[in-house]
């Protein structure tokens, strides 16, 4: 039998590469870098730039202060008014009386004779008024009526009372002292122990919730001390309010001159003066005004509205705005590149690959300008830098001086450019700009919500 040894012998196969799988190669090698250059990037968030207003509650309580003085009785005693509450008395004019035992008030009540005909007449057209605009949901009226009521009748009898006063104040035994006005003014018979308040005293406690305010509402017939508040006047039209600010709303007012002024929920609208101030960590504004003060006379708050022109254009948040430095260069060093270009540069002495220096043109954004002046980035040349007059003279100008501009970073191209913005106005939050900046920005551009984590020409995406 015949063996025979069977040798197998490998061959081996030369390894081919493959175009498509390199392409693939190099697709995958490049997305697995982009993918960890990406997560490892410092992420820019963007935000839309919108059209927009920024508005706040613009009504306040307001605490009156007005040039007054209280008057003060010599003599304790009943007392009996002769003018109504509101009127102007003059100098020497006869105020009040205080009588000892009250008989002459009560004998000047119940004279048949104080009043006329016309007198009811008058009196009851002011009832028929008062019944036509009556409401249920506004009971204050009532005792506004009350007191207009006595008013009227104080106005209507003053001269009968008067004469019946001086009849009676020769009779020894009702001792009756009649008091006089020392100086012309308004007449108010509310008092409220707030007459000394100015301008200048502390605030703070008169906004507090926990404030209660209270007054005393003088009337004929009051028993009063010697030495008690009788009646206060008005010295002065000129009065001022203080209301109360918060953060945002100081920051509103405080370089405005004047404001308009609606008082009482528009009973009385006027232009006023306004001053903001601090007193420790609060804010407070006075308004001055020269009008309406005996109208208000016997109110110590007032319902305030300020009104405002309404602050539109775009807004953006105050965490993309950011101080940028710029050279300042004058116009006449600028030119245009020549030939086909007309972009806008200067040319400068500057250094080659090859350190040889020479006047170069080149190209500038401008990203702001005045009648003579334009701002131009800072990165083009280091501080010191010669230009060369444009008429090609040996005249130089050294670049040196820079400005700051506030502004964003727009991202519209997927890199960061500064664009300068104009501030109208700020809160805590958020700013309006205006819509119409030149180099500046428009509506729906993108800019970077965090300025201060990046710097221009940043690629972002």
């Amino acid at each position: 039998m015949i063996r025979s040894d069977n040798k197998v012998s490998k061959m081996h196969r030369k390894v081919r590469i493959n175009p498509a799988m390199l392409v693939f190669l190099f697709l995958f090698m490049y997305l697995l870098i982009y993918v960890v250059f990406y997560m490892n990037k410092s992420q820019l968030t963007l935000y839309q730039v919108t059209k927009s207003n920024i508005s706040f509650d613009n009504n306040y309580s307001g605490l009156i202060i007005r040039d007054e003085s209280v008057v003060k009785t010599g003599q304790a005693g009943y007392v009996a008014y002769y003018v109504s509450n509101g009127t102007r008395v003059r100098n020497g004019q006869t105020v009040y009386s205080i009588d000892e035992s009250g008989n002459t008030l009560n004998d000047i009540s119940t004279d048949s004779n104080v009043l006329l005909d016309d007198d009811y007449i008058k009196l009851g057209l002011l009832a028929d008024s008062f019944t036509a605009g009556y409401s249920d949901t506004d009971f204050q009226t009532v005792y506004n009526f009350r007191d207009e009521f006595n008013n009227k009748i104080f106005e209507l009898s003053s001269d009968a009372r008067y004469s019946f006063l001086l009849d009676q104040s020769v009779d020894e035994t009702r001792q009756i002292n009649v008091a006089k006005s020392d100086a012309s003014g308004t007449i108010s018979y509310y008092i409220d122990g707030l007459e000394t308040l100015k301008a200048d005293d502390k605030f703070s406690s008169y906004f507090n919730d926990d404030y209660s305010y209270s007054y005393t509402k003088l009337s004929s017939g009051n028993l009063l001390e010697k030495g008690a508040p009788v009646y206060k006047m008005l010295n002065s039209n000129t009065w001022n309010i203080i209301i109360h600010l918060n953060d945002e709303q100081y920051n509103a007012y405080k370089d405005l001159t004047y404001v308009t002024c609606i008082l009482n929920n528009g009973a009385n609208r006027l232009r006023v003066q306004i001053e903001c101030f601090s007193q420790g960590d609060e804010y407070f504004a006075k308004l001055t005004l020269n009008k309406y003060a005996i109208v208000y006379f016997d109110s110590r708050f007032v319902n305030v509205e300020l009104e405002m022109n309404k602050t539109s254009g775009l807004k953006i948040p105050n965490s993309s705005i950011i101080e940028k430095y710029f050279y300042v260069v004058p116009k006449k060093w600028f030119t245009k590149g020549g030939g086909n270009s007309d972009a806008l540069g200067l040319v400068a002495y500057l250094k080659d690959e090859e350190g040889n220096s020479s006047f170069t043109f080149i190209e500038t954004d401008i990203y702001d300008e005045t009648d003579d002046e334009y701002l131009i980035n800072t990165d083009l040349f280091d501080s010191g830098t010669l230009i060369q007059a444009p008429d090609g003279s040996s005249d130089t100008y050294a670049v040196s001086d820079t400005r700051s501009i506030t502004g964003v970073y727009n991202a519209n191209n997927g890199y960061c450019v500064f664009r300068k913005i104009e501030v109208l106005y700020s809160n805590n939050e958020y700013s309006i700009i205006s819509a119409g900046t030149r180099y500046g920005v428009t509506d729906y551009d993108n800019i970077v919500l965090d300025a201060d984590k990046t710097s221009e020409n940043i690629i972002i995406y």
